[in-house]
């Protein structure tokens, strides 16, 4: 027998605020970044790190 989810509310609730927490995280490095180094060169670094990580990462 098949037991399912019963509580999809929550685990979406969840999702959601893990990816806001995530999102939060991303633009406080990025202020920190371009604090530290006043360049807008190292906060476009970062933002193409985050891809390049997920595509070496996934093979």
């Amino acid at each position: 027998m098949r037991e399912t989810w019963k509580h999809p509310a929550l685990l979406l609730t969840s999702v959601g605020i893990s990816n806001l927490g995530a999102w939060v995280y991303f633009i406080a490095l990025n202020l920190i970044v371009l604090d530290r180094t006043n360049s807008a060169f190292a906060v476009s670094v970062l933002y193409m790190l985050v891809p390049i990580a997920a595509l070496l990462t996934s093979f």
